[in-house]
């Protein structure tokens, strides 16, 4: 029996941290201060009976501490402390820590005042491409703070300490050193390539201090100085190193910043981030978090072997409900796949996970099953979900359910994962999105923010064009066969379900018809403005009226299937709902303009063109 194994029959738990977060959260207003507070007694009480046991927040160091470096730093701090340690202790009854994620040294809009007074801190500059939303909508261009300044070190030791003392039972802190936000000055030079030639990516470091500097020496100081900080204060704080992105700086495995980090930090990857997958025959990587790809990447595999080699221990950084694959329902129910996913993070050694981002936060049947799926001994995965079926639908429904939860987890396989496609795809809006027949010659916006309906464009060419058109509507088609499949299922265990059970299965039923609509939507639009374009490019008039027709039967089809979702809106409210937008990117509102738009084009624009013509 090996030293593992043997301590592993005293363990209650396989995963000893196991962070999740509030759907309540707003992840784009200052966490500590908004009303309502996102954690009442319920949301703690039902994370506590889930099995997590820590929750985390987004922070700013700058509005939580105070520094002599930077002393215009730290402006009602106290009140956000105060507010901070009484969830701290409140948590703490359920057994729940508090971690706070952080991009630090966070950068500052490029004409803020304080570059007047600390202009030697100014760090390189960023701005956010308009496939991305474009710096308007995030505030203005950036400027880092440094970190290769006296200064700049100095604020975040000090404000690090200070926020551990004046918060002594704060768990720890969850830190993204690249990509996210705009911080220090590597945090948007893309070294190796890794972010496909995304515009807002820099191919350089221009900042003369960091320039003379490796990226690893600059990320690991800066991790570094956050950690020994913390734990000279708090020695039971856990700081947590993210590896977002971090392949912008260093081939995988990053050897040289896990190596250069101290091994007191907790190395924390993407569980499926760097897999190399096969789409349709076309090959690919997948850079985002995935429940239709079970996991671990080779990447994940071999820098979880170098953290363990230097003496970290490694988390998994996973997303249990749902994913940007559908960030508009509650849980993604690939219940399978799910299982598949815990055993194989206890089979590949992982000590805890940050089990959700800023979205999907719901607790759900997939909550329970990672919950079940992290105690020991990690149970039989098919006799839990044979379980959980017969307690919830019923055990003349158990057999249909069981079914359709295969179908589904199957039909995934097809999922076009791209992290363009997942950011600006039309999924999350789908249902609500409009086929406009005469070409608006607008991007589609991307998906996770509310954007202004008059932005909401035809030009798909920013998502489609990485994995190909053709790749992706043929991936979507083999997502809804098999999905399908699955619908049927859960229509034949209806027929075995009363009561409660009902209830229950009706719910997960919306669930699933939501996410197909969702998808039928987006490849009806790729269709529609492939057949609308080659309409309107072709002289020839018979064939123009093909075009035509093809448009016609479209419209018909997205008319039909999108008057089917009006009423899971109406019966779900956690339908549409996407967390980190803190909105309804669809809702009934959405619906029915879609199918007036869609209503008129049947009646009058089409006739219209085919008269002219």
């Amino acid at each position: 029996m090996s030293e593992r194994s043997f301590h592993e029959k005293d363990k209650i738990w396989i995963f000893e941290t196991r962070i999740y977060r509030s759907p309540l959260a707003q992840y784009y207003e200052d966490e500590f201060l908004v009303e309502p507070d996102p954690y009442p007694e319920a949301i703690l009480q039902g994370l506590s009976r889930q099995g997590f046991n820590g929750i985390w927040m987004r922070g700013r160091l700058r509005d939580l501490a105070v520094n002599t470096a930077f002393p215009e730093f730290g402006k009602r701090a106290e009140q956000r402390l105060e507010r901070l340690n009484a969830l701290i202790c409140r948590a703490a009854e359920y057994n729940i820590r508090v971690y706070i994620y952080l991009t630090e040294p966070l950068g500052l809009n490029e004409n803020d005042s304080f570059f007047e007074r600390h202009p030697n801190v100014r760090g390189m500059r960023y701005s956010i491409s308009e496939q991305w939303g474009g710096s308007n909508l995030w505030g203005g261009a950036r400027s880092a703070l440094c970190s290769s300044t006296l200064e700049v070190q100095q604020y975040l030791s000090q404000s690090t300490a200070n926020l551990f003392q004046s918060a002594p039972g704060l768990g720890g802190l969850i830190l993204i050193t690249a990509s996210e936000h705009h911080h220090h000055c590597y945090s948007h030079v893309d070294l190796t390539g890794m972010q496909q030639g995304d515009p807002q990516f820099s191919r350089i470091q221009e900042c003369p201090r960091c320039a003379e500097r490796a990226a690893a020496e600059v990320v690991s100081e800066i991790i570094n100085t956050i950690y020994r900080s913390a734990v000279r204060v708090s020695s039971s704080a856990e700081i947590i190193a993210w590896n977002w992105a971090w392949s912008q700086y260093e081939i995988e495995p990053q050897t040289n910043l896990i190596f250069s980090l101290d091994p007191g930090v907790i190395w924390m990857g993407g569980f499926e981030a760097g897999a190399r997958l096969s789409i349709e025959g076309k090959e690919t990587v997948n850079e985002e978090y995935s429940l239709s790809y079970v996991g671990p990447s080779e990447r994940f595999r071999d820098a979880a072997r170098a953290a363990r080699e230097s003496g970290h221990r490694v988390f998994a950084r996973i997303q249990a409900g749902t994913t940007h694959e559908d960030a508009c329902i509650p849980y993604l129910p690939v219940m399978n796949k799910v299982i598949d996913k815990m055993k194989a993070m206890a089979a590949t050694g992982v000590d805890g996970y940050m089990g959700c981002w800023n979205f999907g936060n719901f607790l759900s049947p997939v909550t329970e099953l990672i919950y079940r799926m992290s105690r020991y001994p990690q149970p039989d995965g098919e006799a839990l979900l044979r379980e959980m079926a017969k307690r919830d639908y019923g055990t003349e429904a158990a057999p249909y359910i069981l079914q359709a939860w295969k179908d589904f987890s199957r039909a995934t396989d097809h999922y076009p994962l791209c992290m363009f496609l997942l950011g600006q795809g039309i999924h999350t809006r789908g249902p609500a999105y409009p086929f406009h027949f005469q070409p608006v010659s607008k991007p589609t916006p991307i998906n996770w923010r509310e954007v202004p309906y008059e932005d909401w464009g035809d030009d798909h060419s920013t998502w489609t064009s990485k994995l190909g058109l053709d790749v992706i509507r043929k991936a979507y088609a083999g997502l809804l066969d098999g999905w399908a499949q699955g619908l049927e299922q859960l229509q034949g265990a209806s027929f075995h379900t009363t009561g409660e059970c009902r209830e229950r299965l009706q719910k997960h039923v919306g669930v699933a018809h939501f996410f197909y609509h969702q998808i039928k939507s987006s490849l009806n639009f790729l269709n529609f403005i492939e057949a609308r374009d080659a309409m309107y490019a072709e002289p020839n008039r018979d064939k123009a009226l093909i075009y035509l027709s093809k448009i016609e039967g479209i419209a018909r089809d997205e008319l039909e299937h999108c008057s089917q979702v009006k009423p899971l809106l109406e019966k779900d409210s956690t339908l549409g709902w996407h967390g980190e937008a803190y909105a309804y990117l669809i809702d009934v509102a959405g619906i029915d303009r879609k199918l007036e738009q869609l209503k008129k084009m049947l009646d009058e624009d089409i006739p219209a063109y085919r008269e002219s013509h």
